[in-house]
């Protein structure tokens, strides 16, 4: 419902069209919503908040990248949400959806479908009122309410905000800056809130943008208010802006920024102290901290129990998902390349896009930059991979050699930027863990090449539990490294 049209609208024109729209009441029950402040709407333009508040309000990315990020607000929706998720996973695209607290708590199930395919999340208040007229403390409640909302949800704090309207204050942008946070608007209105034919929605989006655009677009809407005209337009959207050179991405991709809030430091390298089995004033090691982590008591640690939260369970899962897909999807290409069945192609394709799912993974906690180049590192070990066995199938020794040379080198790039990125993760660990995979799919293609169908699929299972193993070490040492985020 953020639209830049509603930015000179009179209050009491906010107002009415709050009431007939929005489906949650601008006022609620007492606790949950704070009634409209006396502050004076600000006369600010968002081209002068955006050059005072330079990386910390937003309108658009720089116009050197043919990037764009498709954004939607007033999410999440039963009836539309879903529909706008299945287009974007028909068409493979990744968006940044605008959560408003109140319907998180409502449908906390279609929350956890946006982060689990690759969207980024960003907070859109907690039922959506104009930040201008509110306090700066009642403004503080509704970020901050929305952030405790979608923690177990998401497992993370949003660092993105959108404003409801895109209405908001220079001393409400002042306290963004200083907690960290990010306000992104728009430079690109599709004004679909207005209930516009796919047509209408279409042309809007399409005449507006450049590169580096942020396209406002809502999954979202009041009771009553029809948007199947973006639902329809998505598609062609979506299929306009790739045939004329851009590439739709998440906004944290965009602006190159973490979509999680930065806590304040990294969980602490194992303390010094007692522990079970151990020495006073001795270190724990890291192998305790598969059921032990530090606990901060004043200036003391001590170790406690690993506790699965809910969002530790998530994240688990997450991780476990995309390794069972990583052996899953190289299985059939390897039986495709063996076979020489027609779908060697969009198998290895699907094989490849395994690599960024869990640089999507990565992302909320490490940014787009390292997510991106741990992707990349996935991708290139999945392709050395396919070109290995190929080499293999057409008896080319020097090619085959040359390849798992490669494939070598290519598990010590990983296991380094893995041990450089978390204080919990050992780059020895994970360089014999990536060799040890290894191993073991060298054994499992030879074994298929062979025809030693039964050693095949005995192998395949001894991969498929060591693969399961390295998602639990990726969970551990996250939720070890930031350990606020996986509280409940």
């Amino acid at each position: 419902m953020a639209q830049r049209g509603f930015k000179r609208t009179a209050g009491v024109m906010m107002g009415i069209f709050a009431f007939l729209f929005w489906a949650e009441p601008v006022v609620q029950a007492a606790g949950e919503m704070e009634t409209v402040g006396r502050d004076k709407p600000h006369k600010m333009s968002w081209t002068e908040m955006q050059r005072r508040y330079d990386g910390a309000f937003v309108l658009s990315a720089g116009r050197q990248s043919p990037k764009v990020a498709l954004t939607f607000d007033d999410v999440p929706d039963p009836r539309y949400t879903p529909k706008v998720l299945d287009v974007l996973k028909r068409k493979g695209v990744r968006a940044t959806f605008f959560v408003v607290g109140t319907r998180a708590r409502k449908h906390p199930e279609i929350v956890k479908r946006i982060r689990r395919e690759g969207h980024a999340i960003g907070n859109h208040s907690f039922s959506h009122p104009d930040f201008s007229r509110l306090s700066l403390a009642h403004m503080k409640e509704q970020v901050l309410k929305t952030e405790e909302r979608l923690l177990p949800l998401a497992g993370f704090r949003p660092k993105l905000i959108r404003p409801p309207y895109g209405e908001i204050r220079p001393d409400q942008l002042d306290w963004t800056r200083r907690e960290g946070y990010t306000v992104v608007n728009w430079d690109v209105d599709s004004s679909d809130w207005r209930q516009l034919t796919a047509d209408q929605v279409f042309r809007n989006v399409t005449r507006a943008v450049r590169p580096g655009s942020v396209v406002l677009l809502h999954a979202g809407g009041g009771e009553g208010q029809k948007l199947s005209g973006t639902v329809q337009a998505l598609p062609r959207i979506i299929d306009w802006l790739r045939n004329h050179g851009y590439q739709p991405v998440t906004l944290p991709e965009l602006l190159d920024t973490p979509e999680s809030l930065k806590v304040s430091g990294h969980a602490p390298k194992p303390p010094v102290g007692a522990y079970p089995g151990g020495k006073s004033g001795e270190r724990i090691p890291p192998e305790m901290y598969d059921f032990f982590y530090p606990f901060a008591n004043g200036f003391t640690f001590r170790p406690v129990p690993f506790v699965w939260t809910a969002s530790k369970v998530e994240l688990n899962r997450t991780f476990r998902t995309l390794w069972e897909q990583h052996i899953y999807w190289t299985r059939l290409t390897v039986n495709s390349i063996a076979g020489r069945l027609p779908d060697e192609a969009p198998t290895t394709a699907r094989l490849l896009r395994n690599a960024d799912d869990l640089g999507a993974a990565f992302r909320p906690y490490y940014g787009p930059a390292l997510a991106n180049q741990f992707a990349g590192l996935v991708r290139e070990h999945l392709a050395i991979a396919a070109e290995l066995v190929t080499a293999l199938q057409d008896g080319q020794k020097a090619k085959a050699e040359d390849a798992n040379k490669r494939w070598y080198a290519n598990a010590d790039d990983i296991a380094r930027l893995l041990g450089r990125i978390n204080p919990y993760w050992s780059e020895a660990k994970w360089r014999a863990m990536y060799r040890e995979h290894l191993r073991l799919l060298t054994i499992e293609v030879s074994d298929r090449l062979a025809g030693k169908y039964k050693e095949n699929v005995a192998t395949n299972e001894a991969v498929e539990a060591q693969a399961l193993g390295m998602a639990d070490e990726f969970t551990f040492g996250i939720v070890r490294q930031f350990p606020r985020m996986f509280a409940a």
